[in-house]
């Protein structure tokens, strides 16, 4: 194994990154990045150096965190816990609602849970948010609370003017609303996460766990199941639905929502189950990569460059588009290579996610099916399917779906 390789692991076990979920191509640029930065010319000096340097893999990390979000991210998940204030409010007098955010990256989700509480009459006092991020980086920009345009995408959330002052072309934060956060870093993986802190009523781990290898997922589920009340409730991203609900959880019927809670009969175990290992061991097709190709290109930025035909469909690069909310993006790419591709289930299950993280549902059901139907047992659109009849109330159709898929899983 050269140095190179093994850096990549260190990675893997002190932050859980799977390697493979951003690109190893990615990660190569962040390392040569941060080994220039640090004064490195050799990948054997560089290692050395980390083996025993905090600081130096802490500059690391910096360089390879994907940051991408911005305020009120997941309307309809917003929506959901908007509503959830309200009952709460009503049902729990006198008592702190408290929120985690993990990641919380630059601020933007953890601030936007605070504008929902404010807006439906809680008082500073009468929550606790927490914004937990790797990045100290992150923590620094979250706690100034200095934006610009890009991280104000959603124009269905009036906001902006009663919460912010804009100068130029940033946007401050009101004086009166900084400090109600609070901010801490932290690895979600380390055995002592947050174990000082009482457990949350509403966690948000959002589009953390598709960077994670298998074991450190289980591990940050395990964190995450002791950190939430019983009657608590998850809210994740769309991509990591399934493993969550095959781990200890079990989905909530919202649409659009992503929203979670606990199975109270069921625990997490601390070692892999025979399924898990199952799971650890199944992957995709692989496909060649095209960003290299698409990189030489004189081409504007991820929309031009989504929109491209090629002969070979890149599965990852469609999920990883998907995954950071460049839904249009992907959807153009996957579209856009149809006709070429079209036995190929994994640019139908795509198209299947992104239509239902839309909430465009019968189109989502459209595309899933054609996904089953090129591939009777992908486990992923049989659970997702049986998601989208339960939300429908098609309760036998989700029944059938839901089975074929528990049969998929435990035939792999």
């Amino acid at each position: 194994m050269n140095q190179f390789d093994e850096i990549i692991k260190m990675l893997a076990d002190r932050i859980g990154l799977d390697a493979d979920s951003i690109g190893k191509r990615s990660v190569e640029i962040a390392i040569n990045s941060a080994m220039k930065i640090a004064g490195f010319t050799k990948h054997f000096d560089y290692y050395s150096e980390l083996m025993r340097n905090e600081k130096l893999l802490s500059d690391l990390i910096e360089e390879i965190k994907v940051p991408e979000t911005w305020f009120f991210r997941d309307t309809d998940s917003f929506r959901f816990v908007r509503n959830y204030f309200h009952e709460f409010k009503a049902k729990n007098q006198g008592r702190k609602i408290r929120i985690l955010s993990i990641p919380c990256s630059t601020g933007e989700e953890p601030y936007s849970v605070m504008f929902l509480l404010l807006d439906a009459g809680f008082g500073k006092y009468d929550f606790n948010i927490i914004g937990c991020d790797i990045s100290k980086q992150n923590l620094e920009i979250a706690t100034r609370a200095k934006y610009t345009k890009s991280s104000f995408r959603n124009d269905k959330f009036s906001f902006v003017e009663k919460y912010f002052i804009k100068i130029n072309e940033n946007y401050y934060l009101k004086e009166d609303y900084k400090n109600i956060v609070k901010f801490k870093q932290g690895n979600l993986i380390e055995d002592n996460f947050l174990e000082m802190e009482s457990e949350f009523d509403i966690i948000y781990c959002k589009n953390l766990l598709i960077y994670f290898n298998d074991e450190s997922k289980l591990k940050a589920i395990n964190n995450l199941q002791n950190l939430l009340k019983d009657d608590g409730i998850l809210i994740s991203g769309h991509s990591e639905l399934s493993f969550f609900a095959r781990n200890g959880f079990e989905r909530i019927d919202k649409p659009g929502a992503f929203a979670l809670k606990k199975k109270l009969h069921k625990t997490i175990a601390k070692s892999q189950t025979e399924f898990e290992l199952k799971l650890k061991n199944k992957s995709f097709r692989k496909f060649e990569k095209i960003e290299e190709k698409i990189e030489t290109l004189s081409l504007k930025p991820e929309i031009e460059k989504s929109t491209m035909i090629n002969d070979v469909f890149d599965f990852e690069l469609a999920k990883n588009l998907a995954n950071q909310g460049k839904f249009d993006e992907a959807e153009n790419y996957c579209l856009l290579n149809v006709a070429k591709q079209e036995d190929n289930f994994e640019l139908f299950f795509i198209l299947g996610l992104i239509n239902s993280s839309k909430n465009n549902i019968n189109q989502a059901i459209e595309f899933y099916n054609k996904a089953i139907y090129l591939n009777p047992n992908h486990y992923e659109s049989l659970f997702n399917l049986s998601l989208l009849f339960e939300s429908l109330k098609q309760y036998e159709k989700s029944e059938i779906f839901r089975k074929r898929a528990i049969r998929s899983f435990r035939n792999e």
